[in-house]
């Protein structure tokens, strides 16, 4: 399962400082969300997280079908 980091959580507020907009907009601050949920909000940008990643922003792997459909994973805008 995908979780994400929704509008009301405390990466929600750093998105919104850096003048983006999140694409997952819920009163839970980490729900699950599916794919095709992710797929028709289309990112310009996407961001993940995992257990041992990197201290510094960094480009991440390429994403997994469907979700390399993405207009960020077109750009080369996922990073980790």
């Amino acid at each position: 399962p995908l979780f994400a980091a929704s509008d009301t959580s405390f990466i929600g507020d750093l998105i919104r400082i850096a003048g983006g907009v999140n694409v997952v907009q819920t009163a839970n601050p980490y729900p699950q969300v599916g794919r095709e949920r992710l797929i028709v909000a289309n990112p310009a940008v996407y961001l993940t997280a995992f257990a041992g990643a990197a201290p510094q922003i960094r480009r991440a792997d390429p994403l997994p079908a469907p979700l390399d459909t993405l207009r960020a994973a077109k750009q080369g805008r996922v990073f980790a």
